[in-house]
């Protein structure tokens, strides 16, 4: 979305067409760049720290940076995905890993930073003047501590469904700034569902608690006054035409960006409006109907459908509070015929809802990076107003996996054959597996989205060698713990319960408590670790592959060898579980 700031004027727009100008009478002059070149700028990618959902808070975060250290390198890109990125490099691809692990491992950047191709980006707005250069390889220096955002608080009224709305394009000449009485008799002239959208527009961006009536009262001139002093307008607490307009075109993107579909599910008996921008449904798996991600932002939406009683809504609400990507903190009531849920941390967040009428039990859980979350919770109040009941529940014996429910099409999922756990061995998005995967599949999956194949099998040491069709940067990889500590405590990661949770689970080696089966179908394949997180072989059931022979099947697969840790110390149990999460891969053979 766009910032205008009148005070800019003309000569910052002058300044940037000269810029652009300039980019390209070079760019004419100088002809193609020598092969070296153009392969070393192949070869840098981008240690991406934070990425925000509008530009001014995206600015807001690097003018913190900067105020730290004017040489950090600190650079803001607008992503395909729609969102802000502050990020630092570029660097070639080993020194960024080296760079990555060590500021994470310090606590000097979000645990959640990660690599990024430039690829992925797609225009540079920070620093200003950077847009027509090359990236240059820049001097490290180490960042330093910046405190966590907090999560918005979430809106109390419902907006309504989108609706389309002219988006205005900022001109090379600004026309004369409307003075107060020109805005009011624009404002004058506004219909009432215009008026109805300005206030919804207000609320979608947290200016505006009051009712959507179209009366602008005191309230509403507060928020527009606080609008306009966020988007750098003069605060006077009456829109003009070009800040309504922006101020429209703004909550359109948002709106437009979460790809607003409303979804009905005959089989769990549910319409709802759900975020298809970010999900796609990858299968049933009673009584939840699974929406996965469909890209790296990493959002997930279940459905829950299932027949109960207040015992039943109980069990449910602690299947989805007790679990391991369940944030500590925030909302999480339980009540007589209803539970809600909106918890968040620094690093994730689960919101959602189910009611019990009937003799039935319907609702819906959204779950995911906590970067994703300012969206989600400004939607959730829109869900929950549109969410219907319909007749039917999910029944665990008749529900068949991989039907989709009614997305505007009559096509089916692939139905999945098996699920097994990997890890993570390149930055590329290589995955070791285990060998039992049926070799009948028709296609495989990464983390239910990523389409990939094998690559290589060692029949002998029954594991795999599973590469995905598009390379893919993994939040992190593998590394072998530096010394043999297989007397040490020892811990598997992989995603247990046949799969059914959209993040791995962490458990002690020896555990074999009614909760964790020994051994699970899914969990073979996943990592075994010591308590640094080092790497101490591949889990397979009744025995674990060391790390001496992976390091012999991924030479013979053409990979580079994993590195050695360099911690000593154990890592704290919070700290071990999300190292395993982001190094766990699911891994799916599909079939038609």
């Amino acid at each position: 979305m766009q910032n205008h700031g009148v005070r800019a004027g003309q000569t910052a727009r002058l300044r940037a067409a000269i810029v652009i100008s300039l980019a390209i009478l070079c760019a004419g002059l100088i002809g193609h760049a020598p092969q070296a070149q153009a392969q070393a700028q192949t070869d840098l990618v981008w240690v991406q720290i934070e990425a925000h959902p509008d530009l001014v808070t995206a600015q807001s975060r690097l003018r913190v940076y900067e105020s730290r250290s004017a040489t950090m390198g600190v650079a803001g890109f607008m992503m395909r995905t729609g969102l802000y990125a502050l990020a630092l490099g570029p660097y070639p691809r080993e020194v960024a890993q080296e760079r990555l692990r060590d500021l994470r491992a310090s606590g000097q950047i979000p645990s959640d930073s990660y690599m990024q191709t430039p690829q992925n980006y797609t225009r540079q707005f920070w620093p200003i003047a950077a847009q027509a250069t090359a990236p240059q390889v820049i001097a490290i220096e180490p960042l330093p501590e910046i405190a966590p955002q907090d999560a918005p608080e979430k809106p109390s009224q419902t907006p309504v469904e989108p609706k389309a709305a002219p988006v205005t394009t900022p001109q090379t000449d600004a026309p004369p700034r409307e003075t107060l009485a020109q805005a009011r008799a624009g404002e004058a002239d506004l219909d009432p569902a215009a008026r109805d959208d300005l206030q919804r527009a207000l609320q979608w961006f947290g200016f505006y608690d009051g009712a959507i009536d179209g009366v602008f009262g005191a309230g509403t001139r507060a928020a527009m006054a606080a609008w306009q002093r966020r988007n750098d307008w003069p605060e006077t607490g009456v829109l003009t035409t070009a800040e309504r307009s922006d101020l429209i075109a703004q909550w359109q993107a948002d709106l437009g960006e979460l790809g607003l579909e409303r979804i009905t599910d005959t089989r769990a008996g549910i319409a709802a409006l759900l975020p298809m921008g970010y999900v796609e449904f990858a299968a049933y798996a009673p009584p939840f109907a699974v929406f996965a991600p469909t890209d790296a932002r990493g959002v997930e939406v279940v459905l829950i459908s299932a027949e109960g009683d207040q015992a039943r809504l109980q069990s449910l609400f602690e299947i989805v509070t007790n679990a391991d990507i369940m944030p500590e903190g925030g909302l999480r009531d339980m009540l007589r015929g209803r539970f809600d849920i909106a918890a968040s941390d620094a690093a994730r967040f689960t919101t959602g809802f189910a009611r019990l009428e009937g003799g039935a039990i319907k609702g819906l859980i959204i779950r995911g990076p906590a970067a994703e979350y300012t969206p989600i919770a400004r939607l959730m109040p829109q869900i929950e107003e549109n969410f219907l009941a319909l007749e039917g529940v999910l029944e665990r014996d008749t529900a068949p996996s991989g039907t989709s429910p009614a997305l505007n099409t009559s096509e089916t999922e692939p139905s999945p054959l098996a699920q097994r756990s990997g890890v993570f061995v390149t930055d590329t998005g290589h995955v070791l597996t285990d060998a039992s995967l049926p070799q009948t599949c028709s296609s495989l999956r990464l983390n239910d989205a990523i389409a990939a194949r094998e690559i290589y099998r060692d029949s002998a040491l029954g594991i795999v060698v599973i590469a995905p069709d598009t390379p893919l940067t993994p939040p992190d990889l593998a590394e072998f713990t530096a010394a043999s500590r297989m007397g040490s405590a020892q811990y598997i990661a992989g995603f247990a319960y046949e799969g059914r949770l959209s993040a791995a689970t962490l458990r002690p080696l020896e555990d074999a408590g009614p909760a964790y089966p020994t051994p699970s179908q899914t969990e073979l394949g996943g990592p075994v670790l010591d308590a640094t997180g080092g790497l101490l072989g591949l889990y397979r059931g009744g025995a674990v592959t060391p790390a001496a022979d992976i390091t012999t099947t991924l030479a013979a697969a053409g990979l580079p060898a994993l590195p050695r840790v360099v911690r000593e110390e154990p890592l704290r149990g919070e700290s071990l579980a999300r190292l395993a999460q982001a190094i766990t891969a699911k891994v799916t053979c599909l079939s038609r």
